[in-house]
């Protein structure tokens, strides 16, 4: 056991070192278009796409003592998917793009641009790349998630 205080010039080197180690860009193949630049979500995104999809997902413990899917909600794990895709990637934030593909709300360039199931597909590279996974694991592992009506 390591019985060493933590200095705070230490602390803050630490934390730093840990904030800049984390991925900012990465690439993905999108069949039909090649590789796409998708940027770092801001935590608070992250954690909403986490919650969104919880929520999206009902699922029961089996007799194996398994977690099972019993209900899924597309309309909010495609809801999640399209705001985390759109803040990810420059590309769909820009307003020709939205007009050349007559997206009235600018979210909607996601799916105009990708399918849905992509688009859903899509978002869930984007979070594991770029979130640690654990929080939406333990959510999936944890008692009964219940999709709202």
């Amino acid at each position: 056991m390591n019985t060493t205080k933590l200095t705070l010039e230490d602390f803050i080197t630490k934390a730093t070192e840990k904030k800049s180690s984390r991925k900012l860009v990465t690439e993905i193949e999108v069949e039909g278009y090649g590789n796409i630049t998708f940027t770092r979500p801001s935590e608070n995104q992250l954690l909403t796409y986490a919650t969104k999809n919880s929520r999206a997902i009902r699922t029961k413990q089996n007799e194996k003592e398994e977690r099972e899917v019993v209900e899924m909600n597309f309309e909010i794990l495609l809801e999640a998917s399209k705001d985390l895709i759109y803040n990810s990637c420059s590309f769909l934030q820009n307003t020709e793009l939205q007009k050349a593909m007559g997206s009235i709300d600018p979210l909607d360039v996601v799916t105009s641009v990708f399918s849905i199931t992509d688009a859903i597909e899509l978002a869930t590279k984007i979070n594991d790349i770029f979130s640690d996974g654990e929080i939406e694991e333990k959510l999936k592992n944890s008692s009964e998630v219940v999709a709202p009506n």
